[in-house]
This record gives C-alpha cells, structure tokens and sequence, in this order.
C-alpha cells in the first residue's frame, strides 16, 4: 500500500493524524502546537491530485472534530478542583501544562542525544589506528 492508501484506510475508521514534527532547536510543528496550546496552525499547503487522502487528513486535522488546547484547559480543570496544590504533588511542575512541557523536553531531548550517544559509543569501542 502506498502512503496515500494508508491515510486513506486511517480516514475512513474517522481517525485523525496529527503530525509530530520538531525542528532542529526543539520546536514543534504548527498542528502539534494547535493541538496543544490552541495556537492557529500554518497554511494549509498545496497536495499533488495523487495524495487526495493526505488532503483530507490535513483538512480534519484542522477541523473542529480534533481537540485543540488542551493544556490551558487541563490547566483552568485543575486549577479549579485543586487550588493551592502543585501538580503530581512537586513544586516543579506546578500545573499539567508545565509537566507536559517537562516530558516533552526530556522525550525529544532523548531521541535526538541517543543516535550521537551510541555513534561516540561505537567509536570509543574501535582500536585506535595511526
């Protein structure tokens, strides 16, 4: 199957792709942030007449069918069942948004040091030539 038909297959079980994108300084893709944070998501760009699927799947991603904002919701919930208390009982992430952040840093922290971590690794383990 080609991508298109895979998109195609995910669409018709009315499920929605969000894509994870992070740039080269840890920055995530527009729709991630829509999703997140409630911050408008990029234009909509232009398909080929071949990815029809990929459209549609950009267009719900957009739509109203997909949550958008949930951490300041998360927030304003907790904010108001819990007031005066940290959230997960630390001072270091004091409501849902900030652990959300935490984890998320730490997540893609990880996978972009590991690749480098193993390669070094790998290079330490060779015998020195001359």
């Amino acid at each position: 199957m080609t991508g298109n038909e895979i998109i195609g297959e995910i669409l018709a079980t009315n499920i929605a792709l969000i894509p994870i994108t992070v740039t080269d300084l840890g920055q995530f893709g527009s729709l991630f942030e829509r999703f997140l944070y409630g911050t408008d998501a990029h234009k909509l760009p232009t398909f080929g007449k071949d990815r029809v699927h990929a459209r549609k799947a950009a267009l719900l991603a957009r739509s109203t069918k997909v949550p958008l904002g949930i951490l300041p919701h998360a927030n304003k919930l907790w904010r108001l069942d819990h007031p005066g208390e940290f959230y997960g009982f630390s001072y270091k992430a004091m409501d849902p948004m900030t652990y959300a952040k935490q984890q998320l840093g730490l997540i893609s922290s990880t996978a972009v040091a590991n690749p480098i971590l193993r390669t070094h690794q790998k290079i330490k383990s060779r015998p020195l030539t001359l």
